[in-house]
């Protein structure tokens, strides 16, 4: 019984954990996306965490993907590896996508 116990308490906590995670990689895209684009209102955040692995999909309306991308790709490396090195102070593989609005 105690085991049974322990046990779903250490989940509770991981389960908790794993929300805060969320909660603050939110935050950061949240505040990279205020100051990229023009329409922040209309941005949209999904994050996933599998595992060892937190996927962020970022879509933003169409005419805002290339202040998103920015020239030759160098926004879109600078947000990958902001949220790498998040992803690393937690174990995890950051895996971010950047796109248009999802239908």
């Amino acid at each position: 019984m105690i085991e049974f116990v322990s046990d779903a308490l250490k989940l509770l906590e991981r389960n908790m954990l794993d929300d805060e995670i969320v909660s603050k990689a939110e935050s950061i895209i949240k505040s990279i996306i205020d100051a990229l684009v023009d329409r922040p209102d209309l941005a949209s955040i999904r994050i996933e965490k599998a595992s060892s692995i937190l996927l962020i999909r970022i879509a933003v309306e169409r005419s805002e993907t290339g202040k998103m991308i920015g020239r030759g790709g160098r926004n879109a490396t600078a947000i990958r590896a902001i949220l790498g090195a998040f992803g690393a102070r937690y174990k995890l593989k950051s895996i971010v996508e950047i796109n248009e609005d999802y239908d």
